[in-house]
């Protein structure tokens, strides 16, 4: 997957980046942000950042990992899809959310809310 950055627009209060490489985990997160509340961005804020990020270690190439890194270490909250715990901790430099496929994007919007609350 390209990673976006968008481009012109302000960075919505309640924006979620959500960077996965299947488009049927992209609609079905995206549908569970939304009745949540939140709105999907599929790019990175342009001079921003975002308030959560939901991440497919699959969908990563160079740039979006160092994205997801930036994001993290400013303290926005990173829930990883992945099948290796390792790899989420050398992508975000950080003890992240881990998430394992098949997943329930509730869970995973849930527990975003948790961090996000935890602050």
């Amino acid at each position: 997957m390209k990673m976006t950055v968008s481009r012109d627009k302000p960075v919505a209060a309640d924006a979620v980046v959500v960077l996965a490489g299947r488009g049927m985990l992209e609609m079905d997160l995206g549908q569970a942000l939304a009745e949540a509340g939140f709105t999907m961005m599929q790019g990175f804020p342009r001079g921003g950042l975002a308030q959560a990020l939901i991440v497919d270690t699959e969908a990563l190439d160079r740039r979006s990992s160092a994205m997801v890194r930036r994001h993290a270490k400013a303290g926005v909250p990173v829930m990883m899809i992945t099948d290796d715990e390792s790899a989420a901790l050398r992508i975000t430099g950080l003890k992240t959310a881990c998430f394992r496929k098949p997943l329930v994007s509730d869970v995973v919007v849930a527990t975003m809310k948790r961090l996000l609350a935890a602050g």
